[in-house]
């Protein structure tokens, strides 16, 4: 294309003068970005700032949101379901039970359960405990339940009547049952709990695959996740009354955060149940993250549902869940790229070379770096 010709030669001609200004400097250290280009790379592209509130975390926003809706229906599994004042009371009741069991501030909590309402429970009440969960599947090789457990130096692990098999052959482990169990847990306050964390502290931590070595224990903080959360909401506006989220990745998966988390501190219904095809004829869009999301996906999804927003959402574990995102053009007939986006709110995003400087880019089709395509600020 002609834009692309015409930044090679712009890319030449600044190569060519850091040449003559500096003959003896290392090849690696010559540039091909114009002054315009490089603030655009490095402050154009980022101007990301949104003032989310900075002393909040999940457990205040969750509060929030039983105040305010406090009879909607907040989970809702194989024809069980749970209000948003029955959800908070019962997590109430737990998070009291394991503060009598020694748990405070960045305590890290196990849970090995199956999606259930008991899950839901269980998450909220380690959290307004101020602990940190831990999510262990029950279906994990016992090798590798016992590396969390142990690596993470747990003592106490939320479970249930059918995932306690799982643990059973671990010692010297205290497991809570959040089925058989509950009639203990139901005798303490429902009540909440005066604050017992703040937005820095662990709210949960997420083992990787360990697909390069040992898994990897990564810990999220309540800041970071609640401005993955607030910015969600800002972009894809949830709507008390109208929507329901379907939640369908395991727990032990990170993008199970906000997909659990999220609904419940907006108003909306989250739905664990398994659907079958054809029954969601009323899906308003669709978020994408973790794997790759190729361009034949995305083309076949327009095929099949041409009014339904679909997102491609990308970031590591590490920097809570997502740190770009790229919506497909509702117009759009057929994709060849499918960017990894633009920087999520109060995120900075930047591709680098080994020596940690940012790399030469084209205009063509949106922002080229190192490979990858990011689309336009």
């Amino acid at each position: 294309k002609e834009t692309t010709i015409h930044q090679m030669v712009v890319h030449f001609e600044e190569l060519l003068k850091g040449i003559v200004k500096n003959p003896e400097q290392r090849i690696n250290n010559l540039s091909m970005l114009t002054a315009a280009e490089e603030k655009m790379v490095l402050q154009s592209f980022n101007t990301t700032e949104v003032a989310y509130p900075k002393d909040k975390t999940l457990v205040d926003l969750f509060g929030e949101q039983v105040v305010k809706t406090p009879n909607a229906i907040a989970i809702a599994i194989e024809g069980l379901e749970l209000t948003y004042q029955e959800l908070d009371q019962k997590s109430n009741q737990l998070a009291h039970y394991l503060r009598s069991k020694g748990i405070e501030a960045e305590s890290l909590v196990g849970i090995c359960i199956d999606r259930s309402l008991e899950m839901m429970i269980g998450i909220l009440g380690i959290l307004k405990s101020g602990g940190a969960y831990v999510p262990i599947d029950p279906k994990y090789p016992t090798a590798r339940i016992n590396y969390i457990i142990d690596d993470a130096v747990i003592d106490i692990v939320l479970s249930s009547s059918d995932a306690i098999e799982a643990l059973q052959h671990k010692e010297k482990l205290e497991i809570v049952l959040l089925d058989s169990d509950w009639g203990i847990i139901a005798k303490a306050s429902s009540s909440g709990l005066a604050k017992t964390v703040a937005p820095e502290n662990l709210a949960y931590v997420i083992y990787t695959s360990g697909s390069t070595g040992n898994p990897k224990g990564v810990m999220n903080q309540h800041s970071g996740i609640v401005n993955r959360l607030l910015w969600a909401q800002q972009e894809y506006n949830l709507q008390p009354g109208k929507d329901v989220v379907l939640q369908k990745t395991t727990f032990c998966f990170d993008v199970s955060v906000w997909e659990l988390i999220w609904p419940v501190l907006t108003g909306v219904k989250l739905f664990l149940q398994e659907v079958e095809a054809g029954d969601c004829s009323s899906l308003r869009q669709v978020l994408c993250s973790g794997e790759a999301l190729l361009p034949d996906h995305v083309n076949l999804f327009k095929e099949k549902f041409p009014e339904v927003r679909l997102d491609n959402l990308y970031g590591p574990t590490e920097a809570a869940i997502d740190v770009s995102s790229w919506s497909v053009p509702k117009e759009a007939k057929k994709v060849t790229v499918v960017p990894i986006g633009k920087p999520v709110a109060n995120t900075s995003l930047y591709i680098l070379n080994s020596e940690y400087k940012p790399l030469p880019v084209g205009v063509a089709g949106g922002l080229y770096i190192g490979g990858i395509q990011v689309s336009r600020g």
